[in-house]
């Protein structure tokens, strides 16, 4: 069954989410537009039918709980260095979090069979203010240790957390763009937009073995320049 038909990152101060990340329809709301695709599986070694959907909850590390002497402006902009040191707890809950093994032999195999795709947002970069560049490549670097499971990585320039942070993951003219379109300029500064993005990432690292991209994430140098533009540096 379905209890909320329309759910986004993207918001705004108007409708429809009027500053929420979802919104319940009235009247029926429940039990509309019944999902119909399925994985057949097994459970318990029982073969089973269920729905090729699922949801995953996952909290990242707390960035903001552990700022330091950190302003709340350097974390809106990735002027924190404290925001790119937990790289290893985030792998570890990421993994803990989606791969089947980790799941008792009863469920493992149905997991397997419907978590083939993971969709998602600024993990990590949202209400507890990571740094959004170091998340995109460690939600990348994380989902690539995982068996035949594909990441899609969806971008808004007003998520409902943290609104106009994830315009850094672009390269620096759609970066300023994305930050102006976004009405959070007062707060997020082009300033620090930086020369590279996500796609400039994928394609200096595409190739790159993971145990190579993960010290490159790991040792990833302080601001003020940006994690995209340091690893980019640093790669041919």
């Amino acid at each position: 069954r379905r209890y909320l038909r329309h759910i986004s990152g993207e918001t705004g101060a108007g409708p429809p989410y009027d500053n929420l990340c979802g919104k319940v329809s009235a009247p029926d709301f429940l039990n509309s537009n019944i999902m119909t695709d399925v994985a057949d599986t097994k459970v318990s070694m029982t073969p089973v039918k269920i729905y090729d959907s699922s949801f995953v909850a996952v909290a990242s590390y707390c960035s903001d709980c552990h700022r330091g002497e950190c302003s709340e402006p350097e974390m809106f902009n990735n002027q924190c260095d404290n925001q790119r040191k937990h790289l290893d707890e985030d792998v570890s809950t990421w993994l803990q979090a989606y791969d089947y093994q980790n799941y008792h032999d009863a469920v493992s195999t149905a997991f397997a069979a419907v978590v083939t795709q993971i969709g998602t947002g600024p993990w990590g970069a949202g209400l507890w203010q990571g740094d959004a560049q170091q998340y995109f490549l460690t939600v990348w670097l994380a989902t690539s240790l995982l068996d035949n499971v594909q990441l899609d990585y969806y971008i808004y320039d007003h998520f409902c957390e943290n609104a106009g942070h994830q315009c850094f993951v672009l390269g620096q003219s759609m970066c300023q763009t994305c930050i102006q379109d976004s009405g959070m300029s007062s707060i997020i500064n082009n300033q620090y937009c930086g020369s590279l993005g996500a796609q400039d990432m994928l394609d200096k690292l595409v190739d790159q073995p993971v145990e190579q991209v993960y010290w490159l994430v790991k040792n990833v140098g302080p601001p003020p320049h940006q994690v995209f533009d340091l690893i980019g540096s640093s790669v041919m």
